[in-house]
């Protein structure tokens, strides 16, 4: 079952998270909770793709398109600020294109899209880092990886306790090439919907080593929508600067929403 972090009932609103490429919810690693003390008014709700986390053995879907219909149909009537990461941010912009009515904004981290150029929407090592790992089958090499190509602060005490939590998840639920493969080829069909009524804001990292800031910029571009930019984190803002991840949610849901 999805975690639902509780909030006040009244002037509540509601608001999914949405992980990446072979990330669970597991991989939010507390962020959740940390939104739900600093906004009390928001319920926030993690929600996994098909094929992981708590969805483990459920088939994958092999589009972006139906991603979004199994979160949206995971998720109840809205309407809902999408807090998505990577893959889980293509997801969001088609829920929103499919499903206008049940977004009120999206906050949109480090994302890609077929129309930027093959070199910049996934970068060539990460991707062998990752095909390696899963060759091998073994669930820490595959959670250890993974850390590697997308957080930039390897000596961080902070960093060295997620890498352990995320060796534990991976045992307990590993990670499986099939959902690899099929995130990976609904990754690479997604083309960018027109831009939604709804305020967006898209977020990138200068350190990105899994997919160039140069595609976040390009969406903002696209869609006419706020851009920023985080000096020096990699590709998981979460792990590698949580506090000013929350800043930014805040700001969004203080001050860009009606």
């Amino acid at each position: 079952m999805d975690e639902v972090l509780p909030a006040p009932l009244a002037s509540c609103r509601s608001c999914i998270l949405l992980r990446g490429l072979m990330h669970e919810a597991g991989h939010w690693h507390g962020f959740a909770r940390h939104l739900s003390q600093a906004m009390p008014s928001h319920q926030c709700t993690m929600i996994d793709h098909p094929g992981v986390g708590t969805l483990l053995g459920v088939s994958a879907p092999w589009s972006i398109a139906a991603m979004a219909d199994a979160a949206r149909a995971r998720s109840g009537p809205g309407p809902h600020v999408l807090l998505a990461t990577s893959l889980g941010s293509m997801v969001a912009a088609a829920w929103a294109h499919r499903y206008p009515e049940s977004v009120a904004g999206m906050i949109l981290l480090v994302p890609s899209m077929r129309q930027a150029p093959l070199w910049a929407r996934l970068r060539p090592r990460a991707m062998g880092l990752m095909l390696l790992a899963l060759a091998r089958q073994r669930a820490p090499q595959v959670a250890y990886a993974v850390q590697r190509m997308t957080s930039n602060r390897g000596d961080d005490p902070e960093h060295r306790r997620i890498a352990a939590e995320r060796i534990c998840i991976a045992r307990r639920r590993p990670p499986q090439a099939s959902v690899l493969l099929r995130q990976l080829w609904a990754a690479a069909r997604f083309s960018l919907p027109p831009a939604p009524s709804c305020p967006v804001v898209v977020v990138t990292s200068a350190g990105d080593g899994m997919v160039h800031p140069a595609c976040g910029r390009m969406w903002a571009k696209r869609w006419r929508c706020r851009h920023l930019q985080h000096p020096s984190a990699g590709h998981d803002l979460r792990i590698d600067d949580a506090p000013w991840l929350l800043r930014q949610v805040q700001n969004f849901l203080r001050n860009a929403l009606p």
